[in-house]
């Protein structure tokens, strides 16, 4: 029996953001981690983070860090790092078992401290050059954490795009 399932459309309002990152040169976009998928499946553009980062030749330290990035713009208090399924290896983790989550949470909590110091190097770092908020998805999100001055360039319901002002 088919079942027609809620989830399977949370992303349905983002669809309107489509035709605006399409006219867009490519470029490096920070998002949530739901939404990080959405643009690098349906668009040419880059994303900072993905749980596919796992695969390519990166230190678990870089992860860490982009990781982190997607979570800049939450309270620390928020972020529910530890809640989170996948982190920086989570075949590892499921194969390996014993205290390899407790470590790989411990390099995330770190990371995350490193990164909320001075997001902009951060963000600089990883080469961003927009931010889409998923308003939507990510409400408790203050863009003020960035501590960059960010240009609105489109914005619809249940979302945002910003360019990075440098």
């Amino acid at each position: 029996d088919l079942q027609v399932r809620a989830e399977k459309f949370s992303m349905q309002h983002m669809h309107t953001a489509l035709p605006v990152l399409d006219q867009m040169p490519r470029a490096r976009i920070l998002s949530d981690l739901e939404t990080s998928p959405f643009i690098a499946g349906y668009t040419h553009h880059d994303v900072v983070h993905s749980v596919y980062l796992k695969n390519v030749l990166m230190t678990h330290q870089e992860i860490a860090s982009r990781f982190c990035l997607t979570q800049l713009p939450l309270d620390p208090n928020l972020r529910n790092i530890s809640e989170r399924r996948h982190l920086v290896y989570p075949d590892a983790v499921s194969a390996f078992g014993g205290d390899t989550r407790a470590k790989e949470e411990a390099m995330v909590f770190a990371a995350c401290k490193e990164v909320d110091l001075d997001p902009s190097v951060s963000l600089e770092t990883f080469e961003v050059s927009h931010i889409l908020w998923n308003t939507a998805l990510e409400p408790d999100w203050d863009l003020s954490r960035l501590n960059i001055k960010l240009d609105e360039i489109a914005a619809n319901e249940g979302w945002v795009l910003y360019r990075i002002d440098r």
